[in-house]
């Protein structure tokens, strides 16, 4: 179709350009143009990459903010975000298991070193089960279950340390009076 009109512009060129008079090589520069045009790089459309890179930075928003593992609480979880008081009888507790601790830190010596080490390994188990349990709270949005919970680890704890200075203490008095008869 399209070269049937060429032909008939062709053949009836010398008619129609009577009628429409054009500037002096206005064809040449109209060719010039179009064969430049041809040649340069199309024009870059920013809606279609905008299309393409909005969608994706929001989802990778949206993964940072609610999907990714590694997610962790804005703050750390303490009773004191439940109960004042409950706080304060926590913190009165790690207190206690802080300086029994220390007690038994300083009386460490080579006959009371595995009496000492197996103390700690039930502590660190139950310092490790602290930790989850007030993860636990947070999830439960302050379960008195989960407080109670948490609060009777703390008194484990206090009663191991206890338990592990007076076994010392007992093989101290006993080492202290080996030849003693009643």
């Amino acid at each position: 179709m399209e070269d049937h009109w060429k032909k008939i512009l062709k053949a009836n060129k010398q008619h129609i350009q009577p009628e429409f008079e054009l500037p002096e090589g206005h064809e040449n520069r109209f060719l010039a143009r179009l064969n430049a045009n041809k040649q340069a790089k199309p024009p870059v459309n920013y809606w279609r990459i905008a299309a393409v890179f909005i969608p994706l930075f929001l989802l990778s928003i949206y993964y940072w903010l609610e999907i990714r593992p590694e997610k962790t609480p804005n703050h750390a979880v303490e009773l004191a975000d439940y109960s004042l008081e409950l706080n304060e009888a926590s913190d009165h507790l790690s207190f206690i298991v802080e300086q029994k601790s220390e007690r038994l830190m300083d009386l460490m010596e080579n006959n009371n070193q595995g009496m000492i080490d197996d103390s700690f390994k039930k502590l660190t188990a139950l310092q490790t089960e602290h930790q989850e349990i007030l993860k636990d709270l947070q999830e439960s949005g302050g379960n008195p279950q989960v407080i109670q919970s948490i609060l009777l680890n703390l008194q484990l704890q206090i009663e191991i340390l206890q338990q592990t200075l007076d076994n010392i203490s007992h093989h101290e008095e006993i080492n202290s009076h080996p030849n003693e008869s009643l």
